[in-house]
């Protein structure tokens, strides 16, 4: 049978003995799957997902639905677990089905100077006993390791999120795999959680992470989200939120929000060096400062609490090119410098530019010398 050329590839051909020839890679028929004398990964994922009408149809079609369906639904290592169940359908279908984070575990263990052949190795690595299995990762090779392995479903068996439980899995006195067999599945959200610090972890929060949806909000995501407002809040320092739910924890987090939203209605400190009309002009408000942002693509708002405490400010620059500075201090008594200058999306400034507001800087520290002098 012959085919067109599919997205570049070389021709397509059914050899009578079943093999499909690509270009100079040939398959075997299942359950081999055996290769020569190349890999050919887009070849691999048009056999994996071939249809009616693909002139991989009829080589693909010989493979078990129930297995070619599997490896369909795995996010990596397709062509590889394909192989694992091909090295033994019984044995390789029954892991990638029941434990699939061992099947890509396995998969992702083989190199090929490490091993022997690859189907040897995965017919090696399904023959070995259970216990053996785990210590071939540095598992703990406990009946508790095998019923947590069980609890990630194919779908979130990503190579990330394996790689890291492969790591939590093997450090001992971990403070929450204790709480893993018994929650009622194991997600990307929950590696990730057990993964970061543990102190602001809860058991309720690790149940949460069973039912996150990766790709709206995680658990993982919004601890992360309340640290940083707790630190734009001024409020570094232990976790308060150790026993909260993900609920509370949601409801925390929108409060830390109107905290910060509420400090950027009030009024800015009085601006620590005159502007210059038409070349450098203070900030004075949220809304300056936001639209300043905007317009040079930039993340001035991110000094809101700053200069809410008297520790920054920024201007506008017009002259003698379009730029944004930010002037800093180190206490609140204590002397302004400049801290950064960038033009449109954060870009260096040409020499001109930064002279100018060098001069500009230091013409008005002068003149704030002088007026404390005159004070005192």
């Amino acid at each position: 049978m012959n085919g067109d050329n599919l997205s570049g590839s070389a021709e397509v051909v059914m050899l009578e003995n079943g093999s499909l020839r690509c270009g100079d890679v040939v398959h075997e028929p299942w359950p081999s799957l055996r290769i020569h004398p190349v890999r050919s990964l887009g070849h691999h994922d048009e056999i994996i997902r071939a249809m009616p009408g693909s002139p991989f149809f009829e080589f693909a079609n010989r493979i078990p639905p129930e297995i070619r369906a599997l490896v369909r639904a795995a996010p990596c290592f397709q062509w590889s677990l394909l192989e694992l169940c091909a090295a033994d359908p019984e044995s390789g279908f029954e892991l990638l089905n029941n434990i699939p984070a061992l099947a890509v575990l396995i998969a992702r263990n083989y190199s090929p100077t490490d091993h022997r052949d690859r189907r040897e190795y995965f017919r090696a690595m399904l023959a070995k006993p259970w216990r053996d299995l785990l210590r071939e990762f540095k598992l703990p090779p406990h009946r508790r390791t095998m019923r947590i392995l069980r609890k990630v479903s194919l779908d979130h068996c990503y190579r990330n999120s394996i790689d890291k439980f492969r790591t939590v899995l093997g450090t001992p006195g971990h403070p929450w795999v204790h709480v893993l067999p018994h929650l009622p599945r194991i997600t990307r959200d929950t590696i990730s959680l057990l993964s970061a610090d543990a102190k602001v972890l809860n058991a309720s929060l690790l149940r949460a992470s069973s039912e996150t949806d990766y790709e709206v909000e995680t658990v993982h995501w919004l601890i992360g989200s309340v640290r940083v407002l707790l630190i734009e809040n001024g409020r570094e320092g232990d976790w308060p939120y150790r026993c909260a739910t993900f609920e509370q924890l949601k409801i925390a987090e929108g409060r830390l929000q109107d905290r910060l939203y509420a400090e950027s209605l009030a009024p800015f400190p009085s601006p620590p060096i005159r502007g210059c009309p038409g070349e450098i002009e203070p900030l004075r408000d949220f809304d300056r400062l936001l639209l300043e942002g905007t317009i040079q693509k930039n993340c001035a708002t991110t000094y809101i609490q700053e200069i809410a405490r008297g520790l920054a400010y920024v201007y506008a620059v017009y002259f003698p090119e379009r730029a944004t500075v930010a002037l800093r201090r180190d206490a609140p008594d204590g002397e302004w410098y400049l801290h950064d200058i960038r033009a449109l999306n954060n870009s260096e400034v040409n020499a001109a530019t930064n002279l100018h507001v060098q001069e500009w800087l230091c013409s008005g520290s002068s003149n704030r010398q002088d007026e404390k002098s005159r004070t005192n």
